[in-house]
C-alpha cells in the first residue's frame, strides 16, 4: 500500500470549509482525519488556525472537528526559517512543508499559488489537487463545483 500524500493546509482551508461540509475543502479536512491524507502542522499553522476560526466565530462543533484534524496531523518539530513569499505571513506554510517534507501545499492564497512548486512542493488550489491527483470522486466534486 501507498503512503498517503502528505500535505500542509493553509488556513484559508479551515475558514473556507466551515461554510459548505459538503465542499472540497471540508473533504480534505476529513481525509486527513481518516488518513487518506497525512497532514503536517507546527505550532505556528495550528496556532493560527485557532485565532482565525475564533475570529471568524467558528462554530463548537466545527472547532472539535478542526481540534480532530490536529489530532490526526503529524506535529513538525523545529521548522527551518524562510523568507520566501511576497506575503510573509505564508512563509509558515512554506515552513512546515519544507521541514515535513510535504508533497503538497493546499490554498486559496494568490500569493502561495503563484509560487505554483518550491523545492518540490507542489502548491494547489483543493480541487486542483484533488484532479491532480485522481482520487476517488474528485470527478463529482468537480461536477458539484461546476453546478455552484
Amino acid at each position: 500500500m501507498n503512503s498517503p500524500i502528505k500535505v500542509v493546509l493553509d488556513t484559508n482551508i479551515f475558514i473556507n470549509a466551515r461554510f459548505k461540509r459538503e465542499g472540497v475543502k471540508y473533504r480534505i479536512i476529513n481525509d486527513c482525519i481518516d488518513g487518506v491524507l497525512q497532514a503536517l502542522y507546527t505550532d505556528k499553522l495550528k496556532a493560527e488556525a485557532e485565532r482565525m476560526l475564533d475570529k471568524f466565530g467558528a462554530s463548537a462543533i466545527y472547532k472539535n472537528r478542526v481540534k480532530a484534524y490536529f489530532y490526526a496531523a503529524t506535529y513538525v518539530e523545529n521548522p527551518v526559517d524562510l523568507k520566501v513569499c511576497e506575503d510573509p505571513a505564508d512563509d509558515m506554510f512554506l515552513e512546515c512543508a519544507v521541514s515535513g517534507e510535504a508533497n503538497y501545499i493546499i490554498s486559496d492564497d494568490q500569493h502561495l499559488l503563484a509560487l505554483e512548486c518550491y523545492e518540490g512542493i507542489k502548491i494547489r488550489a483543493a480541487l486542483q489537487f484533488y484532479t491532480e491527483n485522481n482520487i476517488p470522486k474528485a470527478k463529482k466534486l468537480q461536477k458539484e463545483v461546476t453546478k455552484a
